[in-house]
């Protein structure tokens, strides 16, 4: 939020935004939104006070007012960049974030994202064509495009930010994101670079666990996330974070998958929880009863399920004795040939998957 009020100058705005600072902090949006609206009562034409209206109502996820106030900042300051960045943030929460699209990085741009999301990439490039160097507008550039699978313009972006301020943590972190899956060594050394300019950072923690479990350190993720939870327990991101790891490490076997890949969900699982200390496995234990428990219902296994039985039951009465042997023995060839084959494409699969990352 500084950079977007770094120049302001009225007594009155600096103690205004010390206060909303304050009571953003103590989790307590509403009580800043209300600081807000009487400096605005105050003061209606000053785009400092429309900024952070927009920035708080977007925090407490009234993207439309958030975006009206953006828009009212750069109606009184049309030629200033931090007052294009907080429209752009508004755009996109409203047009993007609002519509409830997939918030992690896809592989793929979802269909109509790239619409939907170019008036706020637009916001931004006008706000780096009124101050190139604007740190704040690089970086959300970055993380835009970063999200939209654009990932060497989303680089790029990054670098220029680094090269205004070398210690940005945003940047930072935005880097270590983008590296993360092809080389996630670097990744940690840039998040740690983060954390021992700031060890309270729940984000760079977040980022951190992501590392670890790219490393196969799936114990050290979890009490990574499970830490940076504890440090500010009300916020919405460490625990969708700590949430989603645990879905990662320790899935639920799904109800969709058939007996024999949930069986192995299950044993892994199981060895997995062994390792972990009494609390975290109570922990676990709580984010897996939110979850719907499988339910072994799913058509493909019913019709195998009864295909065999029927099979089997069917073999002796109808085939003669004398091929009796002979067709058992082909149907014992043909499920182990199926076995086979599911246990190659599974191991494929996983290969895959990781080296696609």
């Amino acid at each position: 939020m500084t950079d977007v009020v770094a120049d302001l100058g009225p007594d009155d705005a600096l103690a205004t935004f010390d206060r909303v600072s304050a009571l953003l902090d103590l989790g307590r949006p509403q009580e800043a939104a209300g600081e807000l609206s009487r400096a605005l009562a105050r003061s209606p034409e000053d785009p400092v006070f429309w900024r952070l209206m927009s920035m708080v109502r977007g925090d407490l996820g009234e993207y439309l007012e958030a975006l009206e106030a953006a828009r009212r900042a750069v109606a009184l300051s049309p030629d200033e960049s931090r007052s294009q960045v907080v429209l752009a943030v508004a755009l996109w929460n409203a047009q993007v974030v609002g519509r409830r699209l997939s918030r992690v990085f896809p592989h793929a741009p979802k269909s109509g994202v790239l619409a939907i999301s170019a008036p706020a990439i637009e916001a931004l490039r006008e706000a780096l064509r009124l101050d190139p160097y604007d740190v704040g507008a690089h970086v959300h550039l970055a993380d835009f495009l970063q999200w939209l699978n654009r990932r060497a313009e989303a680089k790029r972006h990054y670098e220029l930010a680094l090269q205004s301020d070398p210690a940005n943590p945003d940047a930072q972190l935005g880097l270590a994101r983008l590296t993360l899956r092809r080389r996630p060594a670097e990744a940690e050394r840039r998040v740690r670079e983060v954390l021992s300019g700031d060890p309270a950072s729940v984000r760079a923690m977040g980022v951190l666990a992501r590392t670890q479990l790219r490393r196969r350190q799936g114990r050290a993720a979890l009490d990574t996330a499970l830490a940076a939870v504890r440090l500010d327990p009300a916020n919405a991101e460490a625990q969708a974070e700590f949430r989603a790891l645990v879905g990662e490490y320790l899935p639920v076997p799904s109800s969709e998958a058939l007996m024999t890949d949930s069986a192995f969900v299950w044993a892994r699982n199981r060895w997995r929880m062994s390792r972990l200390g009494p609390e975290m496995r109570a922990q676990v234990r709580a984010i897996h009863q939110q979850q719907p428990r499988p339910t072994w219902r799913h058509p493909a296994v019913r019709v195998l399920i009864v295909v065999l039985v029927v099979a089997y039951v069917l073999l002796p009465i109808f085939v003669p004795p004398p091929l009796g042997p002979r067709i058992e023995r082909l149907f014992q060839v043909a499920f182990l040939a199926a076995l086979a084959i599911w246990f190659v494409a599974s191991v494929g699969w996983v290969i895959w998957k990781r080296r696609k990352g």
